[in-house]
Parts: C-alpha cells; structure tokens; sequence
C-alpha cells in the first residue's frame, strides 16, 4: 500500500520510493500527526524530572547516546528504555520527542526502544524480557527489519522508533534521543535523591534544583545519585545524557557533602558499598590523573588518596586500576574500571576552581 494511502504516512515507505518530494511530504504528514495530539505532559511528583503522558511516565534526555548506553541510562534511574505497547503510547512518544530531539542524536526523527535481538538474530525481545510479539504492538517500517551490515558489521540488532510511529532495527552504536520509562513497579527515581543531609553537613543549603530535573542542590553544587550502579564508562556516560558529569571533587567540604550523600543511599548493586565513582581517570597515560572536564588533578582543588594509592593494582584487570573511586573516609583510590560503583553526577555551571596543591598521600 502506498504511503500517502494508509492513517500514519510510513516514512520507510518514502525512502523505498526513493522520491526526495514524496519523502518530504510523508515527514511534514508524520509530524503535522505528532503535533496535533495534546501533549497533556503533567510533572510526575513522585519521580523528579518524569512527566506524566497518558497511564505512562516518561522522561526524555537532551543528549542522546548509543543503545547499551541508553539502556544502562534509564536503569541508573530505576527505569527502563520505553516500551510501546499500543498505538496510542506511540502516538504520545512520539509527541514528546518531536518536541525535544537531542542535541547529539545521529538521527533526528527516531528514539532508541527497549528492543532488540542481541542474543538470537531475529528474536526481538524486550528490556524487559518479553517477546516483542506480546507487547501488543510490533509495526515496522516496510522492508524492516532487515539487519543491514554496512554500519556495524555484527548488522542491526537494536530497534528505534520513528516519527511515523514504526519500528526500525539499526546499529546499536548510533547516537539517539534516550526516552525512559518508569512503572510503579519498579524504583522510582525520587529514591535516588537524598532528601536530607546528615547532620555533618549542617551548613548546606539543599533543594531540588529546578534547572536540573532530578538533581539536589547541596552547598554550591548540585548533585544526583542514582540507584544503581555501573562501570566507569557506562557511569560517565549515563552522567553526560543528562547534560551533568561524574563528580569532580574540589574541597574537603564537597568530599563531605559527597560522601554524606551516597552514604544513604548505596546502589543496590555496587561491587563496593564504601565509595563511589567520581570523575578522573589514567587511562590515556598511565600515571597522568585528569578529570572528566579535562583538567589536571593536581588542579582541582582536592586530591587526597588512600594510603598506599594510587598503585595500579592489576587482579582484576590486566590493564591495571586506571579509574578512581572516593570512599566514605573521603579519600581517593584508583580501582579497575570495570567494577560496579555508585553513580553521582554533578551539575551545574560552576567549573572545579584552580589550586597549585598537589596530591597529597596519606
């Protein structure tokens, strides 16, 4: 059936034509449908930076990512990657992304799905463990899916959703808009959020921060904490989708506010309950320690380690410990990327402020 003769324009179809005029029209139709259903987007409360669509709720991120880090994105905030089970859920996604594309998306017009066939080509399953035929919804673009080889020579083993609410399998390592979605059943994201800080940080001032959905605002930073954790680079990674970065240590008053923080709150499925990952590593040159903003350690402000650190330990990794770590007794150690760590990201306009001090071993 042609596309200009079915209820939702296929944008698929147009590409098959491959006639550049037909395709434009079926878009400006894909989206005119997107923008005239009301977006009916209530804040969630009980899920800080989650709106409420329809019986949903949803959060979109403003930097896109690829697929396994989506996934491990919206697990961080006890969530999962969206699941379309009907029409309607399409409809309203779609809504909601046409409105807010991330700013780094490979592909403007499609959003990363909680499908894929990783395991067993040709087996779509869920995030969620089901089979994508018990969803309730399964529309692909026509000649989809096809596992297409020229990106990635494994094919196309993650699934998107386009603007004209179709499926389409493609290269799990493309940069999309992260759209989560969050159930009653499982943890919310206002359970990542410390409410209070203990009485060691009498002199914060907290609050959630309204420029920062999610986050708190604890002294002069703002900080979250999600509920689980994840290596280093899935945690650097699930940090920058959302616009924040892991965090940077610049006094021995933030070290306090920081530990406080995750000392409430443990991932539940950290490799170590007693420390937390913050942003610097070695691992372009080993020995050189700089932070996820690009900057010397020595030049943060803070770079008090354990006794003994850091020492490049290497049972666990053969490459060694090029990652770092902050313990609840406020000193850094460098540990294998590879371990499983609490996530705090920190937000927020103020860069780490500059000190000739240098690291200090204890």
């Amino acid at each position: 059936m042609a596309a200009a003769d079915i209820g939702h324009p296929d944008i698929g179809d147009c590409v098959y034509q491959n006639m550049i005029r037909r395709y434009r029209v079926c878009l400006d139709s894909a989206e005119r449908d997107a923008s005239e259903i009301p977006k009916e987007e209530v804040a969630d409360p009980m899920r800080p930076g989650y709106v409420k669509l329809g019986e949903g709720s949803y959060k979109i991120h403003s930097r896109g990512a690829d697929w396994l880090t989506a996934k491990a994105t919206c697990e961080s905030e006890g969530a999962h990657l969206v699941v379309i089970n009907s029409e309607e859920e399409a409809q309203l996604v779609v809504n909601l992304f046409s409105h807010h594309p991330s700013s780094n998306a490979d592909y403007k017009n499609e959003i990363w799905v909680g499908v894929n066939d990783i395991e067993e080509e040709g087996k779509f399953v869920t995030v969620l463990g089901e089979d994508l035929s018990t969803t309730g919804y399964a529309i692909w673009v026509k000649g989809n899916p096809d596992d297409y080889s020229r990106h990635d020579p494994n094919g196309e083993d993650c699934v998107s959703l386009k603007k004209s609410r179709h499926f389409n399998d493609l290269h799990c390592k493309a940069n999309l808009t992260i759209v989560c979605e969050a159930e009653d059943t499982q943890p919310t994201a206002s359970s990542n959020i410390v409410t209070a800080a203990s009485e060691e940080a009498e002199s914060s001032e907290e609050g959630a921060d309204p420029t920062h959905p999610g986050y708190m605002k604890l002294g002069e930073g703002s900080y979250k904490i999600h509920s689980r954790g994840a290596d280093w680079l899935t945690a650097k990674a699930t940090c920058e989708s959302e616009g924040a970065h892991l965090v940077v240590i610049n006094s021995e008053e933030e070290a306090q506010l920081v530990v406080n923080l995750f000392s409430h709150h443990p991932s539940s499925n950290a490799d170590y309950k007693n420390e937390i990952w913050v942003g610097v590593n070695d691992i372009e040159e080993e020995g050189k320690f700089v932070t996820v903003l690009g900057e010397d350690l020595s030049t943060t402000g803070y770079a008090i380690w354990v006794k003994g650190n850091p020492d490049d330990y290497s049972r666990h990794d053969p490459n060694g410990e090029d990652c770092v770590s902050l313990k609840k007794s406020r000193h850094f150690n460098d540990l294998h990327c590879k371990a499983n760590l609490t996530i705090v990201c920190e937000a927020g306009d103020t860069q780490p402020t500059a000190s000739s001090s240098k690291p200090i071993i204890i």
